[in-house]
């Protein structure tokens, strides 16, 4: 097992986690949120910005996390 790989992995998962918590309890937060709207409409920036910053962070956290309990170096 690779401590620092695993490590990495959930720190991944969380922030994929709080950003999506944030999301609900306070949008206004993320400017960024604000400008991909702006950008790319209401509901594709909404999808862009939870794909970015909550579902592939919660996704390669989880893959990160797996292959270093099974010892792969991040780095």
């Amino acid at each position: 097992m690779n401590i620092t790989t695993v490590c990495i992995g959930f720190a991944m998962i969380a922030f994929g986690l709080l950003t999506m918590v944030l999301r609900v309890v306070r949008p206004a937060a993320f400017s960024k949120l604000t400008a991909m709207k702006r950008r790319w409409g209401e509901r594709a920036g909404l999808w862009l910005h939870f794909w970015s910053y909550t579902a592939l962070p919660i996704l390669g956290g989880a893959i990160i996390a797996i292959r270093g309990w099974g010892g792969a170096p991040f780095f």
